[in-house]
């Protein structure tokens, strides 16, 4: 089995789920469909169970003019224009499924106001780990951070 990874950009009550695809460098780049659902556990299970089945789609490398003229599809489902404004009281997360298991990863914001990994708070899960252990971890993460459910 591949590494399968969602993302999960949390703000204003809700959580915009995009599919993810894998570049030829091995980034990962958000791509239509973004899910948005409720910070509800079953509607957020739902989500990730359908992005992880299907993968992430192996993608060539974006040009720079591409990517500055490709309309971030984050940003569109949000409704804002920057990566700047969703961090405004925002929060991502990463979950990763891997053979040896599922990996959390939780953001900070730097002094710039850019997600960056916590390590601190990274979390590994063994592969017969069920999804909804993880989620209830987020949802408890999102609901001690009132600014993110309004």
């Amino acid at each position: 089995m591949d590494k399968k990874k969602i993302s999960l950009i949390i703000r204003k009550g809700k959580a915009y789920i995009p599919t993810l695809a894998k570049t030829e460098w091995g980034v990962y780049m958000t791509m239509e469909p973004v899910y948005t659902v409720d910070l509800d556990d079953n509607a957020l299970i739902n989500s990730i169970k359908q992005l992880l089945k299907s993968g992430n789609t192996q993608v060539s490398n974006p040009s720079k003019e591409d990517l500055n003229h490709q309309p971030d599809p984050v940003l569109k489902a949000a409704k804002v224009n920057s990566w700047k404004k969703l961090s405004v009281g925002g929060a991502t997360y990463t979950i990763s499924q891997q053979p040896e298991g599922f990996t959390l990863e939780f953001y900070k914001k730097d002094e710039k106001g850019r997600f960056i990994t916590d390590t601190s708070k990274t979390r590994e899960f063994p592969p017969e780990t069920n999804l909804r252990e993880i989620v209830r971890i987020v949802l408890e993460d999102i609901y001690s951070h009132p600014e993110l459910l309004s």
